[in-house]
């Protein structure tokens, strides 16, 4: 727990602040009550002086020297980063996230800790690497059988056209509507019909 205790900086009139660690925490208000004194010229104005007070005087210097920050007290600080906003006019489509430039930091964080779930069986699903899943086709009982499936792109081909695409590179039935199917046994109506999900077997 980061806690600020006392905080005076502008218009903060001795306020007590608590921000839980490993948690995201907004802080919000109305236009002048105190929100970026206190996340910014506070909370990450005492983290950064803190650390400046580590290094040598050249290195501080540098850095344009310590800075004074109106506080009785604060405990739990570790380094902090802040991200400004963009300056100038934003488009009217520009969100908050994107503005402070946060966007692509966020999408990676969801990216890391989601778990996607499959929406057809509910589980969840996990990358595996070639090896893994070669690993796990070997450990199969014998005579197991597997079905190795992938989508058509007719891309205005015919019937004919396709069946002897799909021949040529090993494949000898589709999979339309759950069911196997022989390319031979496939007509010209039966492509319409099954073209949103027919897939190669």
């Amino acid at each position: 727990m980061i806690s600020l205790r006392g905080a005076k900086l502008h218009n903060l009139q001795n306020i007590d602040a608590y921000f839980p660690k490993n948690a995201i925490t907004v802080v919000c208000g109305p236009s002048g009550c105190g929100k970026s004194s206190l996340a910014f010229d506070t909370l990450h104005g005492e983290s950064k002086r803190r650390y400046l007070e580590s290094l040598s005087p050249f290195a501080l210097k540098i850095l344009g020297g310590k800075k004074y920050i109106p506080l009785r007290d604060a405990s739990g600080l570790i380094p902090s980063i802040a991200l400004a906003p963009s300056q100038g006019d934003s488009p009217a489509k520009e969100t908050a996230l994107s503005i402070a430039s946060l966007d692509d930091i966020f999408h990676t964080l969801w990216a890391s800790v989601a778990k996607p779930v499959c929406p057809v069986c509910m589980q969840e699903m996990v990358f595996q690497t070639r090896e893994e899943i070669i690993s796990k086709i070997a450990l199969m009982p014998e005579k197991s059988r597997i079905q190795c499936i992938a989508p058509i792109n007719p891309n205005k081909r015919t019937l004919k056209e396709l069946a002897s695409s799909f021949l040529q590179q090993g494949f000898s039935r589709v999979l339309a509507d759950n069911k196997p199917y022989s390319l031979a046994d496939l007509h010209e109506n039966d492509l319409k019909k099954y073209l949103k999900n027919l897939k190669s077997l």
